[in-house]
Order: structure tokens, then C-alpha cells, then sequence
């Protein structure tokens, strides 16, 4: 990664691993990672099947840095939660060489149920509480030590979800 540092556009400062956790909070965690797409475009009845929601840039950037793009999904679009984990392809490793971990990351506010949990008894209560198991299985299935990231209101997901995070 710190080869092609400038063609990826991260600031010569920011450590890698927050570079890429930006990306995962500000990006992915905006975004289901599969969309349903007519199987025939001209005649609907005949069903539809699921391809990537992700660009090619996206796909790419998550294959460079090790990761598969088929995360684990918890989304309830009633109340806005979004949570994907992203797991390592086998055998990868870090810029430091060392084999990677999961990554869990948390949308922020991004429509009305967003805002709804911005505003609950605390923030985030109405996407985390109805969805503890889910997302404890989330944090718990992952591989090696889970990190997590958010923007916003993710931010205030990853807060509540701390423990669940598994030690």
C-alpha cells in the first residue's frame, strides 16, 4: 500500500489502516453490497438475481487491501441501520506483514430512520437495540481481533456494540 500511497489518494500522514477504515465508514457502510437485478430486462417475470452494488474501484480498493467483497450484512431499512464485516481473504496480510482481521463497519445517519436514531433515548438505541443479536454475531464471527469504524451516527453504533465486541 505505501508503494502506490498518492495513486490511492491517502494523505502522506494517515496511517494506512485509518485510510482504509475511512473508506469502509465513508463509503461501503453507505451501500448494500448486493442489488437485484432483472434476470431478462425486457420481460420481468422472469425473476431476478443479485450482483455487486459495488464499482469496480470499490471491488478493487477491497481486493488490494486484502478484503473480500462479499461482507457479512445487519441492515433493518426501517430504522436506518446498516453494519457490514468485512473478512480477509485467506492468507492475506497488512502493510506490517501481519495477517489481517475483520472489519465492522457502521453507517451513520443516512435517511429518516437515521435521523429518528440520532434522536432516540440515546443515540442509536432504535437501530441497536432491536438488533443486539445480530450484530453480536457480526462481531463475534469474525476473524482474529474485530475492529470497527463509523461516521456519525456508526459512530455512536459502535459505542453501544462495544461489548459485544469480542475480547
Amino acid at each position: 500500500m505505501e508503494a502506490h500511497r498518492k495513486e490511492l489518494g491517502m494523505p502522506p500522514d494517515m496511517p494506512a489502516e485509518q485510510f482504509f477504515q475511512e473508506f469502509l465508514a465513508h463509503q461501503l457502510a453507505y451501500k448494500k453490497s448486493t442489488k437485484d437485478v432483472p434476470n431478462d430486462a425486457k420481460d420481468p417475470s422472469k425473476g431476478m438475481h443479485q450482483e455487486s452494488n459495488y464499482t469496480e474501484y470499490e471491488r478493487k480498493m477491497l481486493q488490494a487491501w486484502g478484503y473480500s467483497d462479499k461482507p457479512q450484512e445487519v441492515m433493518d431499512e426501517k430504522s436506518g441501520l446498516y453494519a457490514a464485516r468485512f473478512d480477509p481473504l485467506k492468507g492475506a496480510k497488512g502493510p506490517d506483514g501481519k495477517p489481517l482481521h475483520s472489519e465492522v463497519a457502521f453507517r451513520g445517519t443516512a435517511d429518516l430512520g437515521g435521523i429518528e436514531a440520532d434522536t432516540s433515548k440515546y443515540i442509536g438505541a432504535t437501530q441497536y437495540e432491536p438488533h443486539k443479536k445480530e450484530i453480536a454475531a457480526l462481531m463475534h464471527g469474525g476473524v482474529g481481533q474485530v475492529s470497527t469504524t463509523g461516521h456519525s451516527l456508526g459512530g455512536a453504533a459502535i459505542l453501544a456494540a462495544t461489548p459485544l465486541i469480542p475480547e
